[in-house]
């Protein structure tokens, strides 16, 4: 393997979780369009400006929604976001993974770099709220969590903090100043679309 020089960015791969059926907002969040395109792809360019390997996990079928991007199929279908992070781990070109929800618009990424930096001494750097509140869908998993999360679902589990006991975790605080707020409504959905600032 290549030693890293100091001042590099450890490599890092990303993956989008879009395989939900979005059942509170009642239409497909991944392509909610926002400035005349689908939230998508607005994350994917984002993402772009960090990451040269860039996956959208996605359920059964749904590989048709997203043309001309690298889209991993879940294992099993209906599984949740659980399935998603194991199906998908295994793909990746890097040893991390930055793993957002295709509802999250903000990406901070000058957080994203800290919790990748954390991530080189553990198995999952996650952000944390403080009470025990944690955002496992905007966080860095090494490809090795997909063993444990296998044996998760394997058991009938589908919670991702299951995780939380079974790797080795990094925790990294929330600054005030960063926004991971998601869209699960069509409320939620308006709110942004007038204030980008309300999530």
């Amino acid at each position: 393997m290549r030693e890293r020089k100091p001042g590099m960015r450890p490599a890092a791969s990303a993956i989008v979780l879009a395989g939900g059926d979005s059942r509170r907002m009642g239409r497909d969040k991944a392509l909610l369009p926002v400035r005349g395109r689908p939230l998508i792809a607005l994350i994917m360019d984002r993402l772009a400006g960090r990451f040269d390997d860039i996956l959208i996990s996605a359920g059964p079928g749904d590989d048709r929604r997203f043309p001309g991007r690298t889209v991993v199929v879940d294992a099993a279908p209906g599984q949740g976001p659980l399935m998603g992070i194991a199906t998908a781990l295994p793909r990746i070109r890097h040893d991390l993974a930055f793993i957002i929800a295709c509802d999250i618009p903000h990406i901070d990424l000058d957080f994203v770099e800290r919790l990748i930096e954390r991530a080189g001494g553990c198995d999952l750097a996650l952000p944390d709220r403080g009470g025990g509140r944690y955002e496992p869908l905007f966080a860095v998993y090494r490809k090795a969590v997909a063993g444990p999360a296998r044996d998760i679902l394997a058991a009938g589990g589908r919670s991702i903090l299951e995780l939380l006991d079974r790797v080795r975790l990094g925790l990294v605080a929330v600054p005030q100043n960063v926004r991971i707020g998601n869209i699960n409504t069509e409320s939620d959905y308006r709110r942004f679309l007038g204030d980008p600032s309300s999530l």
